[in-house]
């Protein structure tokens, strides 16, 4: 996925300062590889000599020129490795309920408002079964979800039993 503000330079000016201290024309450019299912944060930028792998996360603002094994997840300027995608995935895993139920109760204390499902974009496979999905037209399961929806409807069971239960469970009634 392309974020907002992806710069790709194969090639920089280094050229023009050549030509005027040693009025010779050196280039320097370079190719960029991009593996697949690369995802980059907003405002990354990838300089000639990038190379990334397959499975891959680049986060926001990083500056890659150099080469980014396929299932890591990167970022800094220059962008280093600082975690493999298992590792991210499992650390995702286990922060997003907690994530979610922060976000409901700060939903309460900042808006002054009960939580509703279509505040929970992201976080729906908490509460919302795959049999369940037609309970909740107000969340884009099926465009969030893209072409994993059918193995979501045939195989997932949410840990709560309702976005009720969730709430309850966030502590609040």
């Amino acid at each position: 996925m392309l974020h907002e503000n992806l710069t790709i330079l194969t090639h920089d000016y280094v050229t023009r300062c050549f030509l005027g201290k040693y009025h010779e024309f050196v280039q320097s450019s370079g190719s960029i590889n991009v593996g697949r299912n690369v995802w980059f944060g907003k405002n990354v930028t990838l300089l000639r000599g990038a190379d990334i792998g397959d499975n891959c996360i680049i986060g926001y603002g990083s500056i890659v020129n150099k080469k980014i094994p396929a299932n890591s997840v990167a970022a800094g300027m220059p962008a280093k490795v600082i975690c493999s995608l298992d590792d991210f995935f499992q650390k995702r895993k286990t922060l997003q309920k907690e994530d979610a139920m922060n976000l409901a109760r700060s939903i309460v204390e900042r808006l002054h408002r009960r939580p509703v499902p279509e505040d929970f974009w992201d976080e729906f496979p908490l509460f919302v079964s795959g049999d369940e999905v037609d309970k909740y037209p107000e969340i884009p399961i099926k465009a969030q979800l893209r072409d994993s929806f059918d193995k979501y409807v045939n195989t997932h069971k949410a840990e709560f039993d309702s976005f009720e239960s969730f709430l309850k469970a966030s502590g609040i009634e």
